[in-house]
């Protein structure tokens, strides 16, 4: 085989060198666009990886790879603090395209930040992320970072830390009081429940304790005054014991006996005073009246009279 002419060599040589010394001036154009923090990190991952490939399709995948290796390294250093939006909610939907760090805490307000900020999207690799904690995860779609959030468990996504249903997004506050299941997406709605819910639950037990307090006053107070009554009682039966013993059994008995005597006596008199009342009675009814027995024998003297009289005998 013949060799080529030397001039052909130097010639060869130098385009190759003019090329090494003059890039692809659209790469230029890419690493200019980066920002300086971004760009040391770039230039010293060049370095040390592989040729730079020359298909510009290839180009701008490994370029896109090597941004969200910056990304996921910039996101796992994140702390969990920031997570949380000023309200109080967990922003685990998160922006994947590069140089874009936007959190939002529904898959709603992902899509319409998608839509207005970048509406090349779909040409972008997995512009989808998750915003969780050292999670890599990127999908193509807001359904797969959807799904990963709301449903997926354990390693493969944050599941567990849905609600029950699986229908709304992550609720990571969740309530200390002792039997309480219940956990808020929000800072806000976990206050309204231990205010609205726990705080009534807490003056109800205050007004229940009050009206056991006052109910037992009260049974106090009536066993107080049922033990004043029993003591007077007795008292008074004590006070009673002891005036009927000073005055002597003996005396006692023959007091008895006298009022039962008096009382047999009295007794006997009203029944004698009614049976002479009724006597009397009885003759006063038996005997005629002395006017009513007289009076017709006058009456027939006096006629017999003057019919002598008037025949002149």
């Amino acid at each position: 085989m013949i060799p080529p002419p030397p001039s052909s060599l130097s010639t060869s040589n130098t385009a190759q060198l003019s090329q090494q010394q003059h890039p692809d001036p659209t790469v230029l154009m890419q690493y200019q666009a980066v920002p300086a923090n971004m760009r040391d990190d770039r230039s010293r991952v060049m370095s040390t990886s592989a040729p730079y490939p020359q298909n510009s399709q290839q180009r701008q995948q490994l370029q896109q790879q090597q941004q969200q290796q910056q990304q996921q390294q910039q996101q796992q250093q994140r702390q969990p603090s920031d997570l949380f939006s000023g309200n109080g909610e967990m922003e685990a939907y998160g922006c994947g395209v590069v140089g874009c760090f936007a959190t939002f805490s529904a898959s709603n307000g992902l899509f319409y930040h998608m839509k207005s900020a970048h509406p090349n999207a779909e040409d972008i690799f997995k512009p989808y992320r998750c915003a969780m904690p050292n999670c890599p995860k990127r999908y193509k779609n807001i359904n797969g970072l959807q799904y990963h959030l709301r449903e997926a468990k354990g390693s493969s996504g944050h599941g567990n830390l849905a609600a029950e249903s699986g229908t709304t997004n992550v609720k990571p506050y969740q309530c200390q009081a002792p039997g309480c299941k219940k956990a808020y997406r929000t800072a806000n709605g976990l206050r309204y429940h231990q205010e609205h819910v726990h705080q009534q639950q807490k003056q109800q037990q205050q007004q229940q304790q009050q009206q056991q307090q006052q109910q037992q006053q009260q049974q106090q107070q009536q066993q107080q005054q049922q033990q004043q009554h029993h003591q007077q009682f007795i008292e008074a039966a004590a006070l009673q014991r002891q005036q009927m013993m000073q005055q002597g059994p003996p005396q006692l008995l023959h007091l008895q006996q006298q009022q039962a005597m008096n009382h047999a006596h009295a007794q006997q008199q009203a029944m004698n005073h009614a049976q002479a009342q009724a006597q009397v009675h009885a003759q006063v009814m038996s005997q005629p009246h002395p006017a009513q027995s007289t009076q017709p024998q006058q009456q027939y003297s006096l006629s017999r009279e003057k019919w002598q009289m008037n025949n002149n005998i």
